[in-house]
Order: structure tokens, then C-alpha cells, then sequence
């Protein structure tokens, strides 16, 4: 009962915001009860808003980064994972509990120190060696850069490789495999349930990433506005329905955008649901 009752807390948004963006604008406005109810279906203005002048770049850009970041994510903890679970290099362990002990400092304190560090990147944004420009700002290089290596990704397939048997590179070894050969053609398909829930977790982070183009951006245009900061904008890019002597927001625009930027969260997770719960199981064993 209680998880029925939280369900429909977690649904009762989602069916707001469906419901009220099927109203007319004025509709809306007059209506009072608690899940708005439309005299009928209208969808224009779900296909107003994908054909509205900025949202199409909006999903372009975040879209580009999150091919960006899963690619490289998914690469570099497949590899960096099986170096630390199956390497042998000198300070293989200290080195693997010093980065994951970087999980420990919150992210709000690297804000001013990376805001510096991209601020004086060099050779870039008209900066010399470090100064003069303003580097990485206000550029897709900030967009691209930050949390480019995730340390939890890395953890979960590090503790994946620690339950698959050695038996497996040893065998590819005597057939003349060479060593990212057997990272790519033996080890990572059986790595699917981690990539699983790699691809939800930093699709989702990603995907609601609003403090980057806040922080590392002034006033970004079209070509660098991610979906996240762009729905803030809306309210006042549709304030275009007059209402007496002034103008207010056209919320069922607002709610059509939002019901649509949560489709592809929900996508996602449907297409990998059925590996998370094995991938965090497995990634949690130490054979």
C-alpha cells in the first residue's frame, strides 16, 4: 500500500503535466482542479514545441554530450577496470583507493577551482599561458570536459572483473590474444548488467545536467543551451498569452516540454531494466 501510494505520488507530475499541456492556454488558466481536466485531446502543443525555434537545439546539444560521455565513460572503465583488477603494476591498490577516495569530496567544492582552471585554460579563448582570455568558458571545451572519467563507473567494473575467472584471459593468452583484445572481445560483453547500469545512471546525470552551462556559461546561445538549463528559459521565452493588460506564460507549452524531456529517462531504463538490478548485485561480489 505504501509503495502504491508513493507510486502515484511519483506519477501524479507526470500526469499534470500531460494532462495540462492537452488544454488551451486560457483553459488552463480558469481551471482549478487538482489534475487539470481538458474539454478534449488536443497534442499541438507537443508538436509545437518540438518545432519551436530553440527546443530542437536544446535536444541536439544535449544529445551530442551524452554520446560524448558515454562513449568515452564506457571505454575508460572498461579498460582502467581491468587494469586494476587485473593488472599487476607496483601501487595497483593505492592508486585504485586513492582515486576512489575522491568520491568522499563534494562536487559543490571543485566548482570555483574548476571554474579557475577552465577560466585559464591555455593557449585557448584568447589566453596566452594562462591569462588574457577566458580559456574554456563559454565554449563546448567546458561542455565536453568536466566529469569526463567517472569514478563510481570505474568502481562497478573493477568489482566486475573481480568475479570473472582468470581462466578466461589465460586461454586468450595461449591463442595469442593481445591485451585489449581480451578487454574488448572476452571481457566486456560478459560486463553488459555494469554497462547497464553505467548507461542509465550517466544518461540520467547528464541528461539533467543544469549546472554546467549555469556555471561555466554567461547567457549561452542556442548552439550551447542543454535541455536542463533551456526549460528555464521557457517560462519567459512563452510569456506571449495576454491576459487583460499583461502578458503570462503559456503553460501548456511549458508542461508539453516538460512531459517530453522526461521520455527519454524513462526510455532508457525500460530498455536496460531488466540488467540493473544484476549489474549492482554483481558488481558488489568479490570472487
Amino acid at each position: 500500500m505504501i509503495l502504491f501510494a508513493g507510486g502515484l505520488m511519483m506519477l501524479y507530475p507526470l500526469l499534470y503535466a500531460f494532462f495540462g499541456a492537452m488544454m488551451d492556454p486560457f483553459e488552463y488558466l480558469r481551471s482549478s482542479s487538482l489534475i487539470p481536466i481538458p474539454s478534449h485531446l488536443n497534442f499541438y502543443k507537443f508538436a509545437e514545441m518540438v518545432t519551436y525555434k530553440d527546443f530542437p537545439y536544446w535536444i541536439r546539444n544535449t544529445l551530442f554530450r551524452i554520446t560524448w560521455y558515454l562513449i568515452f565513460m564506457v571505454v575508460t572503465s572498461v579498460v582502467l577496470g581491468y587494469f586494476f583488477a587485473k593488472g599487476t603494476f607496483v601501487g595497483r591498490k593505492a592508486c585504485f583507493y586513492f582515486i576512489l577516495s575522491t568520491m568522499m569530496i563534494p562536487s559543490i567544492t571543485a566548482m570555483i577551482p574548476s571554474y579557475v582552471m577552465y577560466a585559464r585554460w591555455p593557449w585557448t579563448g584568447g589566453n596566452d599561458v594562462f591569462f588574457g582570455g577566458h580559456g574554456l568558458l563559454n565554449s563546448w571545451g567546458v561542455l565536453l570536459l568536466p566529469g569526463l572519467v567517472s569514478v563510481m563507473s570505474l568502481f562497478l567494473t573493477k568489482q566486475m572483473y573481480d568475479t570473472l575467472p582468470g581462466e578466461y584471459e589465460e586461454s586468450a593468452r595461449m591463442d595469442g590474444a593481445s591485451t585489449y583484445r581480451i578487454i574488448f572481445q572476452i571481457y566486456a560483453p560478459m560486463l553488459k548488467p555494469v554497462l547497464a547500469v553505467i548507461l542509465i545512471t550517466d544518461f540520467n546525470g547528464i541528461w539533467n545536467d543544469f549546472m554546467t552551462n549555469l556555471i561555466y556559461t554567461d547567457n549561452p546561445g542556442r548552439n550551447l543551451t542543454t535541455i536542463s538549463y533551456g526549460m528555464t528559459k521557457l517560462p519567459k521565452l512563452l510569456s506571449n498569452i495576454k491576459l487583460q493588460d499583461h502578458f503570462v506564460s503559456d503553460y501548456p507549452g511549458i508542461f508539453a516540454a516538460a512531459f517530453m524531456i522526461v521520455l527519454p529517462t524513462i526510455a532508457v531504463y525500460l530498455l536496460v531494466q531488466r540488467h540493473i538490478v544484476q549489474g549492482l548485485a554483481m558488481s558488489g561480489l568479490k570472487g
